[in-house]
């Protein structure tokens, strides 16, 4: 037994020599055989735009061990060797790896405790790291497993009793960056809670999950008022996250004002309407039927009108009409005036009788919803006023002069 300890010390110290230079392996030395446990994993990795990953090398079971060695390979097509660093046990060093010669896919390694007193680390101990640059395509895998040649992948402790080696090899995924679509329903009316924000999230290992600031944990949220939503999307598997911001937005609230045009001297009020806020364009009803953006030739009275917007948002506002015409303004009088023909095809004749008054008057003619379709101003001493309606659609009609009105029917 202390021949063969002695033979064995020899070979290790021959085997130690070797360094990571291109061409040069290492000869086994040892079997893996029945005994202790020994676990060596490569890590696998997710990578997306990387030009280098990263693989550890961990241990689990290593203990009081004297001799280990082995032989890695890797996938050409999508990785190439760079360098092994992180070096996790004592004489473990880039000298006691090795590339065979004539090849692209393999390394080799040899370590050894040469006071054969045994090293133990702790479990999950990364021994070593592989550097590779990347050069896989998108939606690929470039495997990386221990391999039996050139060296098995072998183990003994001090005593130099051979170790059961369990091998737990790596693979590296070539994935697309990790990103997410957004279909963003902005709020229809202001002050309402029925927005929507619903992500289809791609790219990464396709495992996620997803936190929004308001708690949620879903891809669609609903339900949701205006404001600022941001979240965050983790791809399970490979810890890669993505983040943005995503704002939603309401129309401003529709606002209604009213002034009034009414001259002094009109008889009927003219009332004008601004609106703003919401979606235009808007619609107009107002509480006489009108639809229109403002009132025109009405009278004294309460009017009430609803605005609707392209989003069928709707607010109203009410109006109070009290025209008071100046004490100055010259009226008609008139003891009879007549109209005729009536009903009309189009032109019409008004006529006065015992028709007096100091200056000229205006003259209007309304339709049944109170818009005025003509006017003009009467002169003084005129005892016949033409009005054609022609180009009115048909119905009935107002002659109004001074404070005096004459129904007409359009045929």
């Amino acid at each position: 037994m202390k021949l063969f300890t002695t033979l064995i010390l020899s070979v290790f110290v021959c085997i130690s020599a070797f360094g990571q230079n291109e061409g040069k392996t290492n000869n086994s030395i040892l079997r893996s055989g029945p005994g202790d446990t020994l676990t060596v994993s490569i890590e696998s990795k997710y990578i997306g735009s990387e030009t280098q990953v990263e693989l550890d090398v961990r241990v689990q079971g290593f203990d009081s061990l004297a001799v280990f060695e082995g032989t890695i390979q890797w996938d050409t097509l999508g990785l190439t060797f760079n360098e092994v660093k992180n070096f996790g046990v004592d004489n473990l060093g880039a000298e006691n790896f090795g590339r065979p010669v004539n090849t692209k896919d393999l390394l080799t390694f040899t370590w050894t405790e040469a006071s054969n007193a045994g090293i133990s680390v702790d479990d999950s101990t990364v021994i070593f790291t592989i550097v590779f640059d990347t050069n896989g395509d998108v939606d690929t895998e470039a495997a990386v497993i221990f391999a039996d040649k050139p060296l098995d992948v072998s183990a003994a402790d001090n005593k130099l009793s051979d170790v059961f080696v369990k091998e737990e090899n790596g693979v590296v995924s070539f994935i697309s960056p990790l990103t997410t679509a957004a279909e963003v329903t902005d709020l229809l009316c202001s002050g309402d809670e029925d927005g929507k924000i619903a992500l289809t999230p791609s790219g990464a290992s396709g495992n996620y999950s997803i936190l929004w600031n308001n708690g949620e944990e879903t891809a669609t949220i609903e339900n949701l008022s205006a404001g600022s939503y941001s979240f965050t999307i983790t791809d399970v598997d490979t810890d890669l996250t993505f983040s943005e911001t995503i704002e939603l937005v309401s129309p401003d609230s529709i606002l209604i004002s009213f002034s009034d045009e009414s001259m002094e001297s009109d008889t009927f009020a003219t009332i004008t309407t601004t609106v703003s806020g919401g979606i235009p364009p808007y619609q107009y009803v107002w509480s006489n039927g009108d639809t229109t953006e403002s009132l025109v030739g009405i009278a004294n009275g309460t009017y009430d009108l609803t605005i609707t917007d392209a989003n069928n948002c709707e607010a109203t506002a009410t109006v109070e009409v009290d025209h008071q015409m100046s004490s100055s303004t010259t009226s008609l009088k008139l003891e009879n005036w007549s109209v005729f023909p009536n009903p009309t095809s189009g032109m019409i004749t008004v006529r006065f009788e015992n028709g007096s008054f100091d200056s000229a008057s205006k003259w209007r003619v309304i339709d049944a919803l109170g818009k005025v379709v003509s006017e003009g101003q009467l002169q003084k001493n005129a005892s016949r006023l033409d009005i054609n309606l022609s180009g009115n659609v048909p119905g009935l009609y107002y002659v109004n002069l001074g404070d005096t009105t004459a129904p007409v029917l359009l045929k």
